[in-house]
């Protein structure tokens, strides 16, 4: 029997998909996929399974599959960053998203129906149009409308205590975090808004930039014990306020107010929420106004520090640790210990056989506390692939992660890096792209992406991605390093070195001038790569991945190894050694084979 789906009709019988009465054009495969994924419906079917009944007996590449959903969103006109038909389950594989329903009546019998049905509506609505509708006008109740992304500005604190300042930062990024458990809606995240708490922000002008359909901007004002928040939901098409309101609450009851935005905007936005959604959406996680407060400080922190300021990584964990000595069993402020101790590991910004460990137990009291939070698991999936080297264990925290919050921008960057470095590119560049879908104004989700096609060996894709990221930051380090590493491996020897100077210039330091020593070993300048390598041996903060990097370029291997060994105790860069296209000159001695099997990168 035909399957009815939005617009569209689904006959297998007549191997015809019909918009309407008019076909449309499928290969058949497409064809063949989408009877898979209706058929299906609502279960998820793997990437692999989809290819064996695609493609039984043959072997093809996952380009195949993903060649023939893209033919079919096309065809559905679908968008794959805000699905309504194919719904793609990142590291898995696809669902049919949408309802679907089957003809079972005849065509007779159904016509008869049909008219009595619009004869009885007919009477329903009238009733509705006399009996209801004035009420309704007399409730206000917020218009229906068609938001599917949303922004939460920073909230203005002018005139408030200094005190209180990190509300205008901390409660939005909260209020994002909640707002995201709901699945129907994309929440860009906190790092997309960031800059726009410098000063005064025109929300037409942001929400056209973030590209959603709607912002929520605020302002918060205190007294020696009291709280107004006033909010405004706005659509950015229309240019017109979708609902607004004011509240007020003692400074103690802060998150009584969190509570009620959260809930106002989804009730705004006519979600239809799922019983968990309801959940996630009105659950506190401490009863403690003093810990819920430093918990804000915390996140505020964070935030600000993942601009690249490891004082500010610092200052959220002293923010967390005085959260749990006013409430020990706050797994939110637990989870939140772990991230910032797993990113200072990650970062290198401190000794990682001190924060790990600290990460370590953070994250496992956060998950004994509540088993639902996306963030401990990140954190434990981090420690696991940074510290124990536990790539499987890594990866299954990260799935667990991303199901809890697949907007989950760290566990996304964090899995995607791991699926590059066990060079599992397809995987990794999707990941990527779903990263750049939730914060794509974010240089550093760009950076990510063009870091995974360079890494695959998609050079011409990857150039063009890193340009982009120099368009957004001309400072950008790492971009200036991929050009450097790029061009010296291809004997473009002048234009590797100019990218390299101008980034010893623009950001000083180790990592700078390691890759312009690797440049100019490369170039065959040995003398001015000798002296870079006697500034960084005299630094005792370098680390040793940055000395083996001018080693490599002047092509003394026996100087290698032993600083490759070193890294591999010291966790540092370790990851790197399988994908990293810099070492491939190394991939036959069986020192550097040896060295991946000890970091469970063997094959």
């Amino acid at each position: 029997m035909p399957v009815h789906f939005g617009d569209f009709t689904l006959d297998e019988s007549r191997r015809q998909l019909l918009r309407g009465a008019e076909p449309i054009h499928l290969s058949p495969k497409a064809f063949q996929l989408l009877s898979i994924l209706v058929q299906e419906s609502p279960r998820a079917v793997s990437k692999s399974d989809l290819q064996e009944r695609l493609w039984p007996d043959t072997f093809v590449t996952e380009g195949n599959l993903s060649s023939a959903v893209a033919e079919l969103r096309s065809a559905l006109g679908d968008d794959r960053r805000e699905p309504r038909f194919i719904r793609t389950l990142y590291g898995f594989g696809y669902s049919f998203a949408a309802a679907t329903h089957q003809e079972q009546v005849p065509a007779k019998l159904r016509r008869r129906s049909t008219i009595a049905a619009l004869a009885a509506l007919t009477v329903v609505v009238t009733l509705a149009l006399v009996l209801i509708v004035p009420s309704a006008l007399r409730s206000h109740a917020a218009p229906t409308v068609q938001i599917r992304s949303l922004a939460v500005l920073p909230f203005d604190t002018t005139g408030s205590d200094v005190a209180c300042q990190h509300l205008g930062l901390g409660l939005p990024d909260l209020l994002i975090t909640r707002l995201g458990n709901v699945r129907q809606l994309v929440v860009r995240p906190t790092s997309a808004i960031r800059d726009y708490a410098a000063g005064t922000v025109d929300w037409r002008d942001a929400g056209r930039k973030l590209k959603v359909d709607a912002v929520l901007e605020g302002n918060v004002r205190t007294t020696s014990d009291r709280v107004r928040v006033t909010v405004r939901l706005l659509h950015v098409r229309d240019q017109k306020t979708i609902w607004a309101d004011a509240f007020d609450a003692k400074r103690n009851d802060i998150f009584s107010i969190e509570d009620t935005i959260a809930a106002r905007v989804a009730e705004a936005l006519t979600m239809r929420l799922t019983p968990s959604e309801k959940l996630l959406l009105s659950k506190r996680y401490t009863a403690d106004p003093q810990a819920y407060d430093l918990y804000i400080q915390g996140r505020y922190e964070f935030e600000r520090a993942r601009d690249g300021q490891p004082a500010n990584r610092q200052k959220s964990i002293e923010m967390y640790q005085r959260a749990l000595e006013k409430d020990p069993s706050y797994a939110l402020a637990w989870a939140g210990l772990a991230q910032a101790n797993a990113s200072l590991g990650a970062r290198h910004e401190a000794p990682p056989q001190v924060v790990f460990p600290v990460a370590d137990a953070a994250a496992t009291k956060a998950l004994h506390l509540d088993q639902d939070l996306s963030e401990a698991h990140c954190a434990a999936g981090a420690v696991k692939m940074y510290w124990h080297l536990d790539f499987d264990g890594a990866e299954r925290e990260f799935l667990q992660a991303l199901q809890l919050n697949p907007r989950n921008t760290i566990a996304l960057d964090y899995y995607g890096f791991l699926l590059q470095c066990m060079q599992r590119s397809e995987e990794s560049i999707a990941l990527r792209q779903r990263l750049l879908e939730v914060d794509p104004l974010s240089v550093a989700s760009n950076w990510s992406l063009a870091n995974a096609y360079l890494t695959a060996g998609q050079d011409s894709r990857g150039i063009q991605q890193t340009l982009q990221v120099l368009s957004m930051n001309p400072n950008y380090p790492y971009a200036y390093d991929a050009l450097t590493r790029f061009y010296a491996m291809h004997g473009q020897h002048e234009k590797a070195i100019v990218y390299a100077r101008r980034n010893v210039h623009l950001n000083p330091g180790p990592r700078s001038l390691a890759f312009l020593g690797y440049a100019l070993g490369r170039a065959g300048q040995r003398a001015e790569a000798k002296a870079i390598l006697q500034r960084l041996s005299a630094d005792e903060g370098n680390l040793p991945f940055y000395e083996a990097l001018v080693y490599l370029g002047l092509g003394d291997r026996e100087a290698v190894f032993p600083l490759l060994e070193k890294g591999l105790v010291d966790r540092t860069y370790v990851l790197r050694l399988k994908s990293e296209p810099m070492f491939e000159p190394l991939h036959s001695d069986p020192r550097f084979q040896s060295l991946l099997r000890r970091a469970g990168l063997g094959s």
